[in-house]
């Protein structure tokens, strides 16, 4: 019995996704001081096999308290034999600041 969690995370392990490509985000890291603060920022990218593009968001709801959201669109490979791999990203977040 105390084995079955050991197989079913090396399960989960072993059959997981593999990537081939890895495209990191941009952090985002607003700066508040007060309520009611707004930061938005873009990026778009093209490379010699890749393309991205980023949108981030983020509000400050109190005096102490922001959230965040992220958006990530990437393609990467061959575009004229057609054969490259898209994917999508979003992120959400939730944090405290202080001035």
């Amino acid at each position: 019995m105390k084995k079955t969690p050991l197989i079913l995370c090396l399960g989960l392990i072993l059959s997981s996704c593999h990537q081939l490509y890895y495209v990191p985000s941009i952090q985002n890291v607003p700066v508040f001081r007060e309520k009611n603060e707004f930061n938005l920022s873009g990026a778009y990218a093209v490379g010699d096999e890749s393309e991205s593009g980023e949108l981030q968001t983020a509000y400050s709801i109190t005096n102490h308290l922001g959230v965040t959201a992220n958006l990530m669109k990437t393609k990467i490979g061959n575009y004229a034999k057609e054969d490259f791999v898209s994917g999508t990203n979003y992120d959400f977040g939730i944090g405290y600041f202080r001035p």
